[in-house]
């Protein structure tokens, strides 16, 4: 998981719009040209608490599944194996944990900086060169993260887990008449509706996790001007 450093740099009515979705239990999100319609409402609901015994059930039999195939392994023995080849080795796990600390420190400066009531020309030249710090730290740290993770793609967990998102997908995603988008895991399947499939399951990933994908989406932007904004408190 990308490391985000902790501030609040999401705009208060995104914010307001997650938490009444969570509240409600459903995200609409509009689709347009999908299945022969102009524009189409498409509701995610979180799981019932019968919805997720079966996932729980699901997730089992896909576990097993993956366990009695003999071409995957563990993400922990995925992560040997390219350490012994040295394709991924501590060295990169340790460079992971120093871009997180160098992200850390420059964000702690930066709202230092920002905290004060007014910012003189030397610390609004300090802002600018930690953006660029910062904005390059943040770039490796995701590049490092993101081909980490590519390596265990193919592991029984990661398998277990994009099954059980694609059944859940099956049980949670429907019309506005109520009526199930996917009736079953093969129908999530479908090819031919794959950049549907993606788009909505980036959208159902976020809210269920309490987030919602335009925070997500917008959030370096937001991030960045959160961080090193504060050009109106400068002294002329």
């Amino acid at each position: 998981m990308t490391y985000i450093p902790n501030v609040d740099p999401v705009p208060t009515g995104m914010i307001n719009q997650t938490e009444a979705e969570i509240r409600s239990g459903f995200k609409v999100i509009e689709l347009v040209n999908f299945r022969g319609k102009e524009k189409c409402d498409i509701y995610i609901y979180q799981p019932s608490s019968e919805d997720n015994k079966k996932i729980l059930h699901f997730q089992s039999r896909a576990y097993s599944k993956y366990m009695s195939d003999k071409g995957l392994m563990f993400r922990s023995q995925v992560m040997q194996n390219l350490e012994e080849r040295g394709l991924w080795t501590k060295e990169h796990d340790k460079q992971i944990e120093e871009k997180r600390e160098m992200i850390s420190a420059l964000t702690i400066e930066a709202q230092e900086i920002q905290s004060k009531p007014t910012i003189k020309p030397a610390g609004l030249a300090r802002l600018k060169k930690i953006k660029e710090f910062w904005q390059n730290r943040y770039n490796e740290l995701t590049t490092l993260t993101l081909e980490r993770e590519s390596y265990c793609s193919h592991t029984i967990e990661s398998k277990t887990e994009g099954d059980s998102l694609t059944y859940k997908l099956s049980l949670c995603v429907k019309f506005a008449d109520g009526t199930l988008v996917w009736p079953s895991v093969e129908d999530v399947d479908n090819p031919q509706e794959s950049y549907y499939a993606t788009l909505i399951a980036n959208h159902a990933v976020s809210f269920w996790a309490g987030l919602s994908q335009e925070i997500i989406s917008n959030l370096p932007a937001q991030l960045a001007d959160a961080l090193f904004g504060g050009e109106e408190k400068s002294e002329n």
